[in-house]
């Protein structure tokens, strides 16, 4: 069975979303696995449709989004970050790891694995 993603971005210019699609297109080349047709969304769109209904038809989810002045988030991504903000709540305990990585001028990577006793 293919894996099924799903590509969420926020962008104010677009290049975050040419950048996922970019991405999105090798990953079946690169990985040497068969992803399904995952579906891109703005982060708009993404909220509207629900982390529930995204959680339960994908088997991974791929964030893609800008920032501008201190770390703000582009407005087509507002909703859905409120969507996580609010998902991450003092017990949840769906999420159990997480990877960032940042593009332009001060690129950085950041890993993080949450624990479920951190969660619980």
């Amino acid at each position: 069975m293919a894996t099924r993603v799903c590509a969420i971005y926020g962008s104010e210019s677009g290049n975050s979303e040419r950048r996922l699609k970019a991405m999105s297109a090798a990953w079946p080349k690169i990985s040497g696995v068969a992803f399904s047709s995952g579906d891109i969304y703005a982060g708009q769109v993404a909220a509207a449709k629900g982390l529930d209904a995204i959680a339960a038809s994908y088997d991974v989810i791929v964030i893609c989004t800008s920032s501008y002045g201190d770390g703000d988030a582009p407005d087509n991504y507002l909703k859905f970050l409120a969507a996580l903000y609010a998902a991450e709540g003092p017990s949840s305990s769906k999420a159990s790891s997480t990877r960032s990585s940042g593009s332009g001028p001060r690129t950085t990577r950041r890993f993080r694995t949450a624990r479920a006793s951190r969660t619980s």
